[in-house]
C-alpha cells in the first residue's frame, strides 16, 4: 500500500474511533500521536535504505523448514520484546529471570532450534488489515532497534508470524496454509503444552488431525511462575512426541530448553485461535476484533 493511500486509511481508522480519541485528548496525547507519525516515516526510510539486516524467512518458508528439518522453533514478537524492555505484557508480568533467558536465547546459536522473529520488523507491510498495517508502520522501528542488540545479521531466522495468517492478511489462501502447517502433527502422537483455558472456546480445532494429544496445562497468565513444573512434566513425556506450545513468552524459553534436552518443541502461538476464527469467518473489518484476538484466553 502506498504512503498516501495508507494515510487516508489511517485517518479513517482514527475517525472510526473518534469518541475514544476525544475522551483522552490532551497535549501529551497529541505529542504521542505525532511521535508515532515520525516513527512511521523513519521506519519507512530506514527499511528503504541500505540497512544491514538479518535474513528472516517468510511465513511459508518457515513452515517448510519445520516440515523438512527435525528442529524446534521458538518465537519473539512484540510481547517478548516488551518484556525485555521492562514492560508487563498481556500474558506475562515482567520477570527478571524470564527476561534474562529471553536475551540469552536470542543471542545463542543452536542447530537444534530455529528462532523466529517478526518478518515485518524488517519489511514494509503488504496486504494487511488496516489495524495491523497501522501497527507495523508505526511501531516496528523501536522493536527492530531493540532486536539489534541481540541478533546476528549473518544468521537465518524464522518468521514468528506463522501463527496468525487470517488475522494478519487481507487476501491469503488460508485453506492451503493451514493444510500445510497441520502436516507437522498429522497422524502423530503429540504433546500440547498450553494454558488451561486455551481450547475452551475453540469450535474448530486445527489439531484434530493428530492421532492422539497428551495435554499439559499451565496457568492462563504468568505461566513462567510455574516454569519448573511445566518443564519437568514435559521432560517426563516420550521424547519422540513433538511438543506444541501455546503459552506466551514462557513457550519461547520452554521450546529452547526442551530442544537442548532431546525433545522437539514448536511454539505455535495463536494458531489454534486464528484457525478457529477463519473457520467461523469472523469479521475483521472492525479493528476491535483484531485487538481482542491478542487478549489472553
Amino acid at each position: 500500500m502506498g504512503f498516501e493511500l495508507f494515510t487516508r486509511n489511517a485517518r479513517y481508522l482514527f475517525k472510526y474511533n473518534i469518541k475514544h480519541l476525544w475522551r483522552y485528548a490532551s497535549h501529551e496525547h497529541d505529542i504521542e500521536v505525532l511521535g508515532q507519525v515520525i516513527d512511521m516515516i523513519k521506519n519507512e526510510r530506514e527499511l528503504n535504505s541500505d540497512l544491514k539486516q538479518p535474513k528472516v524467512l517468510t511465513m511459508q518458508e518457515t513452515v517448510q523448514k519445520l516440515l523438512t528439518e527435525d528442529i524446534s522453533f521458538c518465537r519473539y514478537g512484540d510481547g517478548e520484546l516488551d518484556l525485555i524492555k521492562r514492560k508487563d505484557g498481556v500474558f506475562q508480568r515482567y520477570d527478571a529471570k524470564l527476561v534474562a533467558r529471553l536475551k540469552e536465547i536470542l543471542a545463542a546459536r543452536s542447530d537444534k532450534l530455529l528462532v523466529g522473529i517478526n518478518y515485518y520488523f524488517y519489511h514494509l507491510p503488504e496486504n494487511m488489515h488496516l489495524a495491523q498495517e497501522v501497527f507495523y508502520r508505526c511501531k516496528t522501528l523501536q522493536y527492530r532497534h531493540e532486536l539489534a542488540r541481540y541478533i546476528d545479521n549473518d544468521r537465518v531466522y524464522g518468521d514468528s508470524l506463522i501463527s496468525m495468517p487470517y488475522h494478519l492478511y487481507l487476501n491469503f489462501d488460508c485453506a492451503s496454509y493451514y493444510d500445510q502447517v497441520s502436516k507437522l502433527w498429522a497422524n502423530q502422537e503429540i504433546v500440547m503444552i498450553c494454558g488451561k483455558t486455551v481450547f475452551d472456546k475453540i469450535e474448530h480445532n486445527i489439531f484434530e488431525r493428530a492421532a492422539h494429544i497428551e495435554y499439559i496445562y499451565g496457568p492462563r497468565q504468568n505461566a513462567f511462575d510455574s516454569y519448573d513444573e511445566l518443564l519437568n512434566k514435559a521432560l517426563a513425556t516420550d521424547p519422540k512426541k513433538t511438543k506444541f506450545l501455546i503459552m506466551g513468552p514462557t513457550a519461547t524459553v520452554l521450546a529452547h530448553e526442551l530442544s537442548q534436552r532431546g525433545h522437539r518443541a514448536i511454539d505455535i502461538g495463536h494458531l489454534a485461535k486464528d484457525y478457529n476464527s477463519w473457520k467461523l469467518q469472523k469479521d475483521l473489518a472492525d479493528p476491535a476484533t483484531i485487538h481482542n484476538f491478542y487478549d489472553k484466553d
